[in-house]
């Protein structure tokens, strides 16, 4: 049972990828994101942290995604949790 809940989970909830800056404002915690897994795919995303981060272009980033959007019902940007 545990090990199908961690399936389920790693499938449908929790997916972790690793991206490269390609810009990012402090102001909005808002950037884009280049995807070294996927040529050409760039990702829309910001921080929902309460740090204010002050990232520059080319630093590497953790992007978590959910196919379950559980910060904002109302959002539809699931790549929104980096």
């Amino acid at each position: 049972m545990l090990e199908e809940a961690k399936n389920y989970i790693n499938q449908t909830i929790f997916i972790c990828r690793i991206g490269i800056i390609k810009k990012f404002e402090y102001e909005s915690q808002e950037g884009n994101v280049l995807s070294p897994e996927f040529a050409g795919l760039e990702i829309k995303t910001f921080s929902i942290s309460n740090i204010r981060l002050d990232l520059r272009e080319g630093r590497g980033v953790i992007l978590l995604q959910s196919n379950y959007n559980i910060f904002n019902e109302y959002d539809d940007n699931n790549f929104d949790k980096g």
